[in-house]
């Protein structure tokens, strides 16, 4: 018989949106809205423990509201996307350090490069590079798709939806083998019912397979082309 066992959570977090990822030993890591200091944790479930404990707090200045599932590097360290707080209120991308246990804002948007990132977990390519998609902002307030280079901080806008193309994006992005990207947008297209969108030369770096965007889309997708001038 299955069977169907709820881990507990910590009364000082609260309403875990998200799915989690699991390490080689089977800890468990996610994020919660709620809890904290009012707006949110990142926890960790350990193996066979049966009690999910908060690792880091979200303050507002790091980020606050986060609707979406933590991605990891080689070194555990953590990555996702608030959909509040940061320097305009307007979100971030943060980073939990498995290290020091810190968990900092990498960058804050400003509507510019989008706003309200919640929906859809980050994508990283070889080169340790994030990406990922805000439901608003941009040149038309449609919503970006964005990418923070490792190390750098700085939320660059890779594309905006103009409504034709799409509105709305809430999804995480897969990518192909040559580093196209693709993703769902709820609203904009024919009659304005969505749109599946592709971005052509993204940037994503696919020499080592990344396991969160392992999947390969065939030619047949049906997609709206977004396009972007090559990097020098």
């Amino acid at each position: 018989m299955r069977t169907l066992t709820g881990h507990r959570c910590s009364v000082s977090f609260a309403n875990p949106i998200a799915g989690v990822i699991s390490d080689a030993a089977g800890n468990l890591y996610g994020t919660t809205e709620y809890g904290g200091n009012g707006e949110g944790t990142v926890f960790k479930v350990v193996a066979g423990s049966g009690t999910a404990t908060p690792l880091g707090v979200f303050n507002g200045v790091n980020g606050a509201d986060v609707y979406s599932g933590v991605i990891a590097d080689s070194a555990g360290n953590l990555y996702d996307t608030a959909g509040g707080g940061g320097a305009s209120g307007q979100g971030t991308v943060f980073k939990y350090t498995a290290a020091t246990s810190a968990l900092t804002a990498l960058a804050s948007f400003d509507d510019s490069d989008g706003n309200y990132p919640t929906a859809g977990s980050l994508i990283s390519d070889a080169a340790g590079d994030l990406f990922g998609v805000a439901s608003y902002g941009g040149t038309s307030e449609d919503g970006t798709i964005f990418e923070v280079v490792a190390g750098s901080n700085t939320i660059t806008t890779l594309a905006s939806f103009n409504g034709t193309d799409g509105e709305g994006p809430e999804c995480a992005l897969v990518a192909d083998a040559e580093g196209n990207l693709y993703g769902t947008a709820e609203y904009g297209g024919v009659e304005d019912r969505g749109t599946v969108f592709e971005l052509t030369d993204s940037g994503f770096v696919t020499s080592v397979p990344e396991p969160a965007s392992a999947f390969l889309l065939g030619a047949a997708s049906v997609s709206l082309l977004m396009r972007r001038r090559s990097r020098v």
